[in-house]
């Protein structure tokens, strides 16, 4: 259900054609969304996920790092073209 909240979100983006938008970040609005989808999930499964760094599961760690690293890309590429 998650996943069709984020597409209907990012058709949503798309379709109000801002001019802020650059070429490329409704991926990497995907991409955040998606790490964000990501740790709610992992933060509610009750299996065993493999060894926790930080008490975090790798799955977390993975998405977090996602989620900071596409914000980051945006930022930077904003910045830029400001």
């Amino acid at each position: 259900l998650f996943e069709i909240f984020v597409f209907a979100t990012l058709i949503w983006i798309e379709r109000r054609k801002i001019r802020e938008l650059l070429e490329g970040d409704v991926f990497l609005i995907w991409i955040m969304l998606h790490g964000c989808g990501r740790i709610i999930m992992e933060t509610f499964r009750d299996d065993f996920r493999g060894p926790e760094i930080f008490g975090l599961s790798v799955s977390t760690l993975l998405s977090v790092g996602l989620v900071i690293s596409a914000l980051t890309v945006l930022r930077v590429r904003h910045r830029k073209s400001a």
